[in-house]
């Protein structure tokens, strides 16, 4: 079977199975790449949720609006929480981009602000 290490006093893990007090979980070896992607042309080249028009820093502005990701499911249908909560490790671990692409999509947004007319 493997060495298994102790991750809590309830979890267990032996390389290839999560143990938890109430049963076994399978765990699949997964990239983060495979689910956050960038392509030039596509979102301005920013990083988003592959397969998907939705850039990782629309999930960091619902977060910093106090949304919870499973709040965030109701708003954006097409995703999963999976995908919700490593756009979220994303954003964790790039927060110099994100502010980045917030701060540019702030000013875009100023930008297209309504002006007073000058009559």
């Amino acid at each position: 079977m493997g060495k298994v290490e102790m991750l809590n006093p309830k979890t267990t893990w032996n390389g290839r199975r999560l143990l938890l007090a109430a049963g076994a979980v399978n765990v699949f070896p997964m990239s983060i790449g495979s689910i956050i992607e960038a392509t030039p042309g596509i979102c301005g080249g920013r990083a988003r949720l592959a397969g998907t028009r939705v850039p990782v820093h629309r999930i960091a502005r619902y977060h910093h609006l106090g949304y919870a990701p499973e709040e965030m499911l109701g708003l954006l249908n097409s995703l999963s929480l999976l995908q919700i909560y490593t756009a979220l490790a994303y954003v964790l671990a790039n927060p110099d981009e994100i502010a980045a692409a917030l701060r540019e999509e702030d000013d875009l947004a100023g930008q297209l602000s309504p002006q007073p007319h000058l009559a």
